[in-house]
């Protein structure tokens, strides 16, 4: 296992990581970086603690459970919870829908959604 002081770690403007854990009690959170260079049986997670400041990054196994199809857990291995195909997170949910909805005005107007668009979407009318 890799940890690292994740002062060298600084989202870019406008970046922030989200953890990919289901809603069940958990005392830390977990978002995926990327693919371990030095393993390539490994991912790279970055933990923070539900309680304190404490971050740290960290090269671990994913749990590669499958959901009887073609999906398969991306999330650590020994996570708590369900695994992430069987999680609907309603933030995504939503942040989809927005994402629908300009995809729809954009392939029927040519163009993004205006400003004036967003505030009649957002009033209901």
């Amino acid at each position: 296992m890799i940890v690292k002081p994740i002062e060298s770690l600084v989202p870019e403007a406008g970046q922030s990581f989200m953890c990919e854990l289901d809603d069940s009690p958990h005392d830390f959170h977990i978002a995926f970086l990327g693919d371990s260079i030095l393993d390539p049986q490994k991912e790279v997670f970055l933990y923070w603690s539900a309680v304190d400041d404490e971050q740290r990054v960290v090269t671990e196994k994913p749990c590669l459970k499958k959901d009887g199809g073609k999906q398969v857990c991306a999330l650590i291995s020994e996570h708590p919870g369900v695994c992430d195909w069987g999680y609907i997170d309603p933030v995504m949910v939503a942040y989809q829908a927005v994402r629908d909805q300009e995809s729809a005005y954009l392939r029927d107007y040519g163009h993004p959604p205006t400003k004036e668009w967003e505030e009649d979407a957002s009033d209901g009318g």
